[in-house]
């Protein structure tokens, strides 16, 4: 499975959560929040808290998403968009009883085959089901491990998880290590930086305005 585990840290990350740039980014729609930190800082414990909150959130809504990527820079050779795209699609998925007759048509077609769905496809399919949900969140953990050793894939990344999400009209979550050509790209969009994160309870946050 591409995505990776998920530390818990139940009851940390409490300033992030009643933030309003988070408030803000749960309550509307087609939203993008990137949250930048040096190692260390607690990213994926960040990451981890954030989506245990959407699924508390909306566990009963079933016009709500969520869908979560962990990157990894050990796993390059489970680390392409094609994958990263298909496992936000099964995610959704998942939310839906019963999944739909042509969304089963394409499944079943390319698993008979044995081969990869083609990414026209993918998207296709993405679109098709991201707009049967009022609302979808994305939270995507530690892009600056994408494809590491291969830094034309790992800055490429950031533009094509904002066009995906251009494209579905869904919310986005990233965190990063504040690499400039990362950062570059979401500039124009809200930001939360984590500075510290000690003891996994008390953190400095430093508020970018446009």
């Amino acid at each position: 499975q591409f995505d990776e585990r998920s530390k818990k840290a139940p009851g940390t990350c409490q300033w992030f959560l009643d933030s309003p740039e988070y408030q803000s980014w749960t309550q509307e729609k087609d939203q993008v929040l990137f949250c930048p930190g040096i190692a260390g800082a607690g990213k994926t414990v960040l990451a981890s808290a954030i989506i245990e909150n959407l699924h508390s959130r909306f566990q009963n809504d079933s016009s709500t998403a969520i869908a979560h990527i962990y990157c990894r820079y050990n796993r390059l050779d489970r680390q392409n968009f094609n994958e990263l795209q298909t496992s936000v699609l099964r995610q959704l998925c998942e939310r839906l009883s019963p999944l739909p007759e042509h969304i089963m048509k394409i499944y079943s077609q390319y698993k008979r085959r044995r081969v990869e769905l083609p990414p026209e496809r993918i998207l296709s399919g993405l679109e098709s089901v991201s707009g049967l949900f009022s609302k979808v969140f994305m939270v995507v953990d530690a892009i600056d491990e994408w494809r590491a050793a291969e830094h034309a894939d790992l800055y490429s990344l950031p533009g094509e998880l904002l066009f995906l999400q251009r494209k579905l009209v869904i919310n986005l979550l990233v965190t990063s290590r504040p690499l400039p050509l990362i950062a570059n790209r979401f500039s124009s969009y809200p930001s939360l930086t984590l500075t510290t994160f000690v003891g996994l309870s008390r953190a400095a946050l430093v508020r970018y305005q446009d």
